[in-house]
């Protein structure tokens, strides 16, 4: 199931330039000239390949069975269904006698990551401009739309609906994790009852929705590639679709407009997500849109408090509660738009 979330993965053994040599071979891909893990990516699943016939990315030993036959299916129906550059065309081999694993591999799109632009001297406008088109690309992805809240199940290779709905889907989604980082963090009742509060309170908004749409799930600086062209820049490359479902696209603003306020970016992360929101009108009220966007961002906050408390991020002579953290941020957010 692609809505869980993964800390950790098992790691890749140290692969033979042989074994990846007959892996290209395989697919008629060239000679290997050299290969390096990549430079982002937690799961430590990732290799890029540099060949011949072209440079590649490399993914082994899956987080869980299908989850390349997933991939493919959603780089396959995004490249049918939006404009967005995904790593076309995706291929995986369940043969697991190479590697002692399945594998899958694709194109290595080119391109900067939106956090290495600091090294190329942008203009206000430039920056300003690339922040549109970051909300652009979004708008686009969500443009793959579907009847009913769900997942893709590779065992039937089709979109599976969730439980009862979409908004007890979140429900169990907030409590669960809520409850986890108690394990590791200062978590009250009134914390959880506050917490319960806001979801009945968002939840005749989440009834309003009629239709949804495909939900990356990670959209963040480190899975999308930017390049300057001429006098312009374009977004290059999306990819890592493997937290992806259909929901309320709004879910998929909140990781990169936290990376933007985490930085102190306020200005930037208002802009990418004021023009999000105008160029996604669907026609709900502004209260149905807050309503939306606290649960998602919330559902963020609580995973960040066990997070940080997990791994000493945060002080912990600070007395503040976990209601107390998550409304600061919160109001932070309402502010933007």
């Amino acid at each position: 199931m692609t809505t869980r979330i993964y800390f950790s993965a098992p790691r890749m053994a140290d692969i033979k330039q042989s074994t990846l040599q007959d892996m290209l071979s395989r697919w008629n891909l060239g000679t290997l000239y050299s290969y390096k893990p990549t430079d982002h990516g937690m799961m430590k699943q990732t290799l890029f390949i540099y060949t011949s016939s072209g440079n590649y990315v490399f993914k082994g030993n899956p987080l869980f069975p299908g989850q390349w036959k997933e991939e493919k299916f959603i780089i396959d129906q995004l490249s049918i269904h939006t404009n967005a550059p995904v790593p076309m065309p995706y291929l995986m081999d369940t043969n697991e006698d190479l590697f002692g694993y399945s594998y899958a591999l694709m194109p290595l799109l080119p391109g900067v990551h939106y956090h290495d632009l600091d090294l190329h001297s942008l203009t206000e406008d430039e920056h300003s401009a690339i922040l549109i088109l970051l909300a652009a690309t979004l708008v686009d992805l969500h443009g793959w739309e579907t009847a009913l809240a769900g997942e893709y199940d590779p065992g039937t290779d089709r979109i599976q609906p969730f439980d009862n709905s979409y908004y007890h889907f979140l429900e169990h989604q907030i409590m669960y994790w809520l409850e986890d980082a108690r394990k590791y963090a200062p978590i009250k009742e009134t914390d959880v009852t506050w917490v319960r509060e806001q979801m009945i309170s968002a939840e005749a908004a989440f009834r309003h929705l009629n239709t949804y749409s495909f939900v990356m799930g990670d959209y963040k600086s480190e899975n999308i590639l930017l390049q300057q062209h001429t006098d312009k820049w374009k977004v290059s490359g999306v990819f890592d679709f493997t937290t992806a479902y259909f929901g309320d696209p709004l879910a998929d603003v909140v990781k990169f407009t936290n990376q933007l306020l985490w930085k102190g970016q306020q200005k930037e992360a208002a802009l990418f997500l004021t023009s999000y929101l105008q160029r996604n009108d669907r026609s709900f009220s502004r209260n149905d849109v807050s309503s939306r966007l606290t649960i998602h961002f919330l559902y963020s906050l609580i995973l960040k408090w066990g997070e940080a408390h997990a791994t000493g991020q945060i002080d912990t002579e600070e007395k503040f509660t976990f209601r107390e953290f998550a409304s600061r941020h919160l109001e932070m957010v309402r502010s933007l738009y």
